[in-house]
Order: C-alpha cells, then sequence, then structure tokens
C-alpha cells in the first residue's frame, strides 16, 4: 500500500464511521409501537377521527382511524379530506417565500402599496407582509364569524376594508400579538399581486409544485361526499360526540382558516419540507420571550437545545398539532375533529419524545370522564368521589389521575350543566387532595362565588393568592368579580 493510500485510509474510515453514526441517530420509526399507542389514545379519549403523521427523515408514519361523521357512521381515512385551520398560515407563507425567490414580491412590501383601500387608525403605511406573516402588525384581534358566512369574489376586500375605523394596537414590528386578519389580508394582498383569485394564487405557485393535489384553500373543490365534518360533545357526562350545526368556512376568512387537505398531503409535506427546507421558513423571525420566538406560520420555543416549531390550534369543531424539529428533520402531526376536552400536542409530545428514544407513557382513561359516565349511570356524587379517593391512594392506577382532569370535572359540572353543589364538591375534594394546587382553590373560590358564599370565596381566593398562583387573565377576572360581588352585597 502506498503512502498516499495510508494518509487516505484514516479519512476514508473517519467518513465511513460518520455515516455509520449519522444512520444509527436518525430516530426509528416503530409503526406497530406507535400504532398501538394511537389504538389506545383513540379508546381512551371521546374521539370521533383521529389522523397523525410521523416524519424522521426518510421515514414516513401515518395513521387515520375512527369517524369522519358520527351520525352515519362513516369512516376517516388518509384520503378523507380535512379542515386544517390555522395550518393555513404556514401555507400562505411558504407560497409568499417562494413568490418572493421568484422575484414576484418581497416580503418588505408595504401592504398599503399594492391594496388601496387598506387602511386602519395609526401609522398603517409601515406594515408590510413580514409584519403579517409574524403578527406583528398591530391589526387588532377579531374572531372569524362563521355563523354569517360569505363566499362572493369581494369577500376577501371586505375582511380588509372592515377594519379601516379600528385603531392599532401597537406600532408594527414593535410587539406579536395574533389576530387572523394578519392573514386574511396576507391573501389578499396574494391576491392582488398574482392578479388571480387567492385561491388560484396559492394553487398555482406552492400546491401544485409540491404535489399536494388533494389539497386546497377552495371550497368549490371539496368533495363533501368524503369531508370530514366537525364535532362537539353533546351532553358533558355521556360525553356522546355531534356534529356541529355550522361548518368552519367563510371565504371572508379564507386566508387563516381556510386551508383543507388529507394526511396522505400532510405527510407528503412534512416530508418533503423536513428534507429539503426551505430555510426561511425555519427561521425565528422575532423574540417574544427568553426561548420563544415568531416564525412565519410558527410559534417557535427551545427545548433540549432543539428549537421546535409549532402550530397548535383549535378551532370550529376542529383540532391539531404540527410540531416539526428541523434540525433532526422530525415532525409530528396530530389532528381530531374535535376541540372539546382532547389537548392534541399531549399525543405529538409523546411521540416527539419516543422518536428521541423515550418511552411511551402508557395511555390510560382520563379520570374525569370515567367519573361522569358513573355520574351519567346514576351513581350519586357521594360515591363517585369515594371511588376517586380509592382510585388515587392506589399505588398504580387504571386511569389517568392529575389535579387538572380532576378539577376539570369540576369545571364542567359548573359551568356547563349548572351544577353548582356538586362542582364545590368536587373543588373540596381536590383541595383536599391536591392542598399544594393554587389551581384547586381557584376552581373552588369560582364556585363558592357562583353560589352565593361570597366571604368563603374570598378567603379562599386569598389562599391561592398566597400560593403564589399565576398571573393569568382569569385570576384577575375572578378577582374583580369577588371584589364586585362584596361590593354590591355592602352596599344592598
Amino acid at each position: 500500500m502506498n503512502s498516499f493510500r495510508l494518509q487516505l485510509l484514516p479519512i476514508v474510515c473517519f467518513l465511513l464511521l460518520f455515516a455509520c453514526r449519522e444512520k444509527q441517530e436518525q430516530a426509528i420509526v416503530d409503526s406497530e409501537t406507535i400504532d398501538n399507542y394511537l389504538d389506545q389514545v383513540h379508546l381512551a379519549n371521546p374521539l370521533p377521527g383521529l389522523a397523525v403523521v410521523v416524519v424522521s427523515g426518510d421515514q414516513v408514519y401515518s395513521y387515520a382511524s375512527g369517524l369522519r361523521q358520527v351520525q352515519d357512521s362513516l369512516p376517516f381515512t388518509r384520503e378523507t379530506m380535512f379542515f386544517a385551520g390555522e395550518l393555513s398560515e404556514v401555507m400562505i407563507a411558504s407560497t409568499a417565500l417562494q413568490m418572493e425567490r421568484l422575484g414576484k414580491l418581497q416580503l418588505s412590501d408595504k401592504v398599503s402599496l399594492h391594496i388601496p383601500y387598506f387602511r386602519l387608525e395609526g401609522d398603517y403605511q409601515d406594515i408590510s407582509l413580514h409584519h403579517l406573516l409574524t403578527h406583528t402588525s398591530g391589526i387588532p384581534n377579531f374572531s372569524p364569524a362563521w355563523d354569517m358566512p360569505a363566499f362572493d369574489e369581494e369577500a376577501l376586500a371586505a375582511t380588509t376594508q372592515s377594519i379601516v375605523y379600528q385603531p392599532m394596537e401597537f406600532a408594527a414590528g414593535t410587539r406579536a400579538k395574533r389576530s387572523p386578519y394578519n392573514i386574511d389580508i396576507a391573501a389578499d394582498l396574494l391576491h392582488h399581486i398574482g392578479q388571480l383569485s387567492f385561491e388560484q394564487v396559492i394553487q398555482e405557485h406552492y400546491l401544485n409544485p409540491m404535489g399536494l393535489q388533494h389539497s386546497t384553500f377552495d371550497y368549490r373543490q371539496f368533495d363533501t361526499a368524503n369531508l370530514a365534518m366537525p364535532h362537539h360533545i353533546g351532553h358533558w357526562l355521556t360525553y356522546e360526540q355531534r356534529p356541529n350545526e355550522i361548518y368552519p368556512y367563510t371565504r371572508e376568512n379564507v386566508g387563516s382558516y381556510g386551508f383543507h387537505t388529507t394526511v396522505n398531503d400532510v405527510q407528503h409535506w412534512m416530508h418533503w419540507t423536513l428534507n429539503h427546507p426551505p430555510t426561511r421558513l425555519f427561521e425565528t423571525q422575532y423574540k417574544t420571550g427568553k426561548d420563544t420566538y415568531k416564525g412565519y406560520g410558527w410559534d417557535i420555543f427551545r427545548e433540549d437545545e432543539n428549537l421546535i416549531f409549532n402550530n397548535h390550534w383549535g378551532a370550529g369543531g376542529f383540532s391539531a398539532d404540527m410540531s416539526l424539529i428541523p434540525d433532526e428533520k422530525l415532525g409530528v402531526f396530530v389532528w381530531t375533529n374535535t376541540m372539546d376536552d382532547f389537548n392534541p400536542a399531549l399525543i405529538s409530545s409523546q411521540l416527539i419524545g419516543h422518536l428521541q428514544g423515550k418511552e411511551l407513557t402508557p395511555v390510560k382513561p382520563p379520570i374525569h370522564i370515567v367519573m361522569s359516565k358513573l355520574l351519567a349511570e346514576g351513581r350519586c356524587m357521594e360515591e363517585v368521589l369515594a371511588w376517586f379517593e380509592e382510585e388515587h391512594a392506589k399505588a398504580e392506577s387504571s386511569y389517568e389521575i392529575n389535579p387538572t382532569l380532576l378539577g376539570q370535572l369540576g369545571v364542567n359540572l359548573l359551568h356547563r350543566l349548572q351544577m353548582e353543589k356538586e362542582a364545590i364538591q368536587v373543588f373540596e375534594l381536590a383541595v383536599a387532595e391536591y392542598p399544594d394546587s393554587p389551581q384547586a382553590y381557584l376552581n373552588l373560590s369560582e364556585g363558592l362565588l357562583i353560589n352565593g358564599d361570597l366571604f368563603r370565596a374570598k378567603e379562599v381566593f386569598d389562599q391561592a393568592i398566597s400560593m403564589k398562583a399565576p398571573t393569568t387573565p382569569y385570576v384577575a377576572f375572578l378577582k374583580e368579580r369577588i371584589e364586585l360581588a362584596l361590593e354590591n352585597q355592602q352596599n344592598t
């Protein structure tokens, strides 16, 4: 072996070792394990349909189970079209970035230069497409009016014009606060720049080139015979799922909430995007906290040295969570056609952890749902609470038990079923079982307030504050309600 080969050998060995290490470090997608886990999730929670996509490098996995419509027992499959909510923002941002690469626009373009009727009270002339896509424009937040849908050609222009007399909440680029109107106006802007309908612009510049053949923003292309319908819990003791009366679509909000897709298309998009990342889509654009940021369609946070790009939402009877770690080429998407009492982020977090080598936590039925169903069967509250105490005392219960879930039962009884006495019984038990939980005391305080026991409500509230309960809008609102009720009592 000549000297050149001797010099080359260590380099070749290093490269081979590095390649092997790269291959070993890529997370393995264990389809059977994930299948079993998701089957348990679906059994333990009142979900009509459940969709999951997992990507790890070149490996892809998808899951579709349950019903797209419970009334007629219609199955949900990988080909079923479904409402994708705030994932719309990522698609619009991706389209804008693609049009910028083609030289058709700049994200720094001022909105008012392209849309003559765009204006607010304040320095609206400074608002750019970049500000819209990062929710740093200062445009006030309004909820979509799905009860009064508009589908005409001027619907997007009507949305843009509807804020003409609204004052800006802050100067563009100085803060971040989500408003769906940012994305609806961005859609109107793409329409003006592309000189086609918004739906055609996004189809021609992004969805079609990406090969998303079964995805659209155009309601006229919805396959209504194969469309997943939204659901809500019809009764808060039996947890029966019922279809929503209003489908969450109106062209006035097509930008912020108009995207419809399939499991197969989401799988294709995630795999391509993670393995061929468009750089600016995975950049932090605005710092919102110590380790949190806004991106183009993403809330971004740092966890274990990784940046996680998250798109999480619940709207109109649907909910979903997409979490991507571009540096590791990992991604998880979880979706369901209900939004009551289920947090898809808990499932995506478990799956991300599993891909990173952690064990999946065994799935157990949530204790508050089991207790609700016992009440629906005719058990008295005292019997159900005694049963909870027995389960909580066990070294290993068959049910998921924590103060949040027990409190959720009380909240459902208090606000959704107007069973104040029973709710207070639950809250009293939560305080006894979890004496270090400020939220348990806050829940009890609200129950006592609604039941008219004002002095004790104030006493319990003060105890929660002494335990350093977090300052939230709920806490401030509860404090105000208690003080106002006490003041009115003194004046009578």
